[in-house]
């Protein structure tokens, strides 16, 4: 997997983006901060004008946004990434999406098999180590 996109390349996103360049990975990226983007593509990014440009350019594409409104509207927006993904894309929010996802009813589009999301592991108790 060499073609990633980054969705979000704010203050968080922005260095794993670089980081990910580094590695030698193509990118291509979008975000509302033009100024974020700009650097990126000076470093060797591809600018992307929607999501589903991001999503029909890569074989995995990484959010990192800063909300549940952010994400809906980023993948299941009018030129989101669910109207052009397919069985071999993976999409990877490490926040808001499997909410957003369930409450707008399209965990369908996520899992076509009809298996239920994976729980969580159980958060140890306050102090515990294990």
């Amino acid at each position: 997997m060499k073609r990633l996109g980054f969705i979000g390349v704010g203050m968080m996103g922005k260095p794993m983006a670089k980081n990910l360049l580094k590695a030698g990975y193509e990118l291509t990226v979008l975000d509302v901060n033009a100024a974020a983007v700009e650097e990126l593509v000076g470093e060797g990014a591809v600018r992307a004008e929607h999501p589903v440009e991001v999503m029909s350019q890569c074989e995995a594409v990484i959010t990192m946004l800063p909300g549940s409104a952010d994400v809906e509207q980023v993948v299941l927006g009018a030129q989101g990434l669910l109207s052009a993904v397919r069985d071999e894309h993976l999409v990877i929010e490490p926040g808001e999406t499997v909410e957003v996802l369930e409450i707008r009813g399209a965990t369908a589009y996520v899992h076509p098999t009809g298996d239920p999301l994976p729980p969580a592991p159980p958060v140890p108790p306050s102090g515990s180590t294990t």
